[in-house]
Order: structure tokens, then sequence, then C-alpha cells
């Protein structure tokens, strides 16, 4: 008896010139978020473009879904300390470009209510200031102040 064993031919129609499903994900992401908008995106997938350039080659999807789930949301992961950043798994390349995306969305805010200033006495102010206070690293205190108008 011949004991050895003859191989299968590869099948050319299965499989052939077809990639794997995460092949271009980068790609496909960054065009979603450009042509639907970033308002779009689910939490994870927008915390993966930004974790993007922190690491040019590994999947950030799962990263990006236990990033939120630990530390409980968006808002709460951008103003998450460095080292407990550190400690969920980032990178000093990945909590630079949080700390970063955290800083712009604070300015793009504070510049949007400069121009348009609230009708509610103090309400804009608070918005600016509230985010900053939570996370300041010594003890804060804001005074505003503000002038009566009768229209």
């Amino acid at each position: 008896m011949n004991a050895t064993r003859r191989r299968k031919p590869p099948r050319l129609t299965e499989g052939a010139d077809t990639a794997p499903h995460y092949h271009g994900h980068r790609e496909r992401l960054r065009q979603r978020l450009i042509e639907a908008g970033a308002d779009n995106l689910p939490d994870y997938e927008l915390l993966e473009v930004i974790l993007f350039a922190a690491n040019p080659r590994t999947d950030m999807k799962l990263l990006a879904k236990s990033l939120l789930a630990r530390f409980g949301g968006f808002a709460e992961l951008l103003s998450a300390e460095p080292d407990k950043l550190a400690e969920a798994g980032l990178s000093l390349a990945g909590i630079a470009a949080l700390k970063a995306a955290r800083e712009a969305a604070l300015r793009a805010m504070h510049s949007e209510l400069r121009e348009r200033p609230s009708s509610i006495p103090g309400i804009s102010w608070s918005i600016i200031a509230l985010p900053r206070l939570r996370t300041a690293r010594s003890k804060s205190f804001i005074s505003c102040f503000s002038t009566a108008r009768t229209l």
C-alpha cells in the first residue's frame, strides 16, 4: 500500500482574489468620516480614527472598545489622567493623540461661544470652565461677573 497522500490542487475560484475583511478598514473608515460626517460614526470608530496616527499598523478597534468600556464613555476617556490611560494599554503617542483631540475640541467650543455668546448670563462661561475644572491638577477658582441688561 502506498502511504503517500496526494495533495489537492488549489481552488482558483475560492478566495483567490479576496483579501481579508480588515484590509482597507482604515481607508474605509476615513472615507465614511469625511463623506458621512463624524457625527455618524459610533464613539469607538471615532476613537479608532484618533488612534490611527498613534499606531500606524495595529488594529485599534478592540483597544478603542475596551477603552470606552473601561472609562465609561468618550468624555471620561478624553479627561482621564495620562497614567490611567497608560495602565489601560495606551502608548505615549496614543495618550498625546487623545489629549490633543480633547484640547482641540475645547478650543473649538471656546471659539464658537465667543462668536455667539449665550443669551443666558454665565451659561457660555460655565460650558468653557467646567471641562477644564474637572481635570485641573490643583485647586482652581473661576469667577465670572455679568452685567444686567434690560431690553
